[in-house]
């Protein structure tokens, strides 16, 4: 029972495991991208990394923005709270093509400029309504789309 209210949080960032840091071992590294980076990748960021964590997945995602918001929305901070997580990252930050090229994966809630997505292939989640409008309904279409590609990483690693 106690497992259930333990409070989960994000692997802190380390070189071992973000894009871009020197050593990084980017193939770990997977990519949310919203335009803001403060609500929609970060609730997506902060749920993947709880499920690979207790999957025992070597993988830890981020967020990142199209356009940064300055903070991320205290509507999103409270309901992640409420399932025990916190963002993935305090503030925001801008999506670079480098990082994107890096990762092992790109999942995003908006379109990427060219410019910003380098040579990654990105995964399109638009069927995702605004999360600062109706938090829930947004957090089940996102938990419904990371629980999938958790199972993927999973199923392949047993490979």
């Amino acid at each position: 029972m106690g497992r259930f209210f333990q409070r989960a949080r994000a692997a802190p960032a380390t070189a071992g495991n973000v894009v871009g840091l020197p050593g990084a071992s980017d193939r770990q590294t997977v990519l949310f991208v919203c335009l803001h980076g403060s609500a929609k990748s970060q609730m997506a960021a902060a749920h993947f990394n709880r499920m690979a964590r207790d999957r025992g997945l070597p993988h830890t995602a981020i967020s990142r923005a199209i356009e940064p918001d300055k903070d991320i929305p205290p509507s999103i901070r409270a309901g992640l709270a409420g399932e025990g997580l916190e963002p993935a990252s305090e503030i925001p930050a801008s999506l670079t093509a480098e990082e994107a090229s890096r990762a092992m994966k790109v999942f995003a809630f908006n379109d990427i400029p060219l410019d910003r997505k380098g040579t990654a292939i990105v995964t399109l989640w638009s069927d995702v309504s605004p999360a600062t409008e109706d938090y829930n309904r947004a957090r089940d279409a996102i938990v419904r789309h990371v629980e999938a590609v958790v199972s993927d990483l999973a199923s392949t690693a047993k490979c």
